[in-house]
């Protein structure tokens, strides 16, 4: 267990969101989230008494973010086209799915922590909402969610972690 002797805590706002292996989507985000992760229990039956025991399934929540819109509106337009090409390949939807990585980073802005999201696909994004009554600083965003098939946490000092962890 680490956490002795730690005296800068995480930050929620450094951060950065990455769809792809060629880097090339790299956008601002005002928010995302670490899977929340759920062990899976199964009934073990032990003579008088049935048991819980942790089983071998895992779950975990979609990848939702808050993407910061540019004024020609391409992240929208780009997770956009992303969610009809999925819809549309009649079968040959694995070849729609990217990896996404959310990359932690320190007080100095080095990358610290990677949680990666693999064979993943836009589900859901939310509509824009304009609006005549503000002052006109108001940034546009669009909050997209994403579905993945599997979760891998980088950590700074390069070990990677996940389902098949037996620690």
């Amino acid at each position: 267990m680490a956490g002795i002797g730690h005296t800068i805590e995480a930050r929620s706002t450094n951060f950065l969101l990455t769809i792809g292996d060629d880097r090339k989507l790299t956008w601002a985000s005002q928010n995302a989230n670490v899977a929340e992760i759920t062990l899976g229990s199964t009934i073990f039956s032990s003579g008088q008494k049935e048991l819980k025991v942790p089983s071998n399934t895992m779950n975990q929540s979609p990848l939702v973010t808050d993407i910061l819109l540019s004024e020609d509106f391409d992240e929208w337009i780009v997770l956009y086209k992303w969610m009809l090409r999925c819809k549309n390949r009649n079968g040959s939807h694995l070849n729609e799915t990217k990896p996404i990585s959310l990359t932690l980073l320190t007080a100095q802005n080095k990358p610290s922590t990677t949680f990666l999201y693999e064979d993943a696909w836009p589900t859901e994004m939310s509509g824009i909402q304009y609006a005549v009554d503000t002052d006109g600083s108001t940034v546009l965003t669009t909050t997209a969610m994403f579905e993945y098939n599997r979760f891998i946490v980088e950590t700074a000092n390069g070990e990677r972690i996940d389902e098949s962890y037996t620690g």
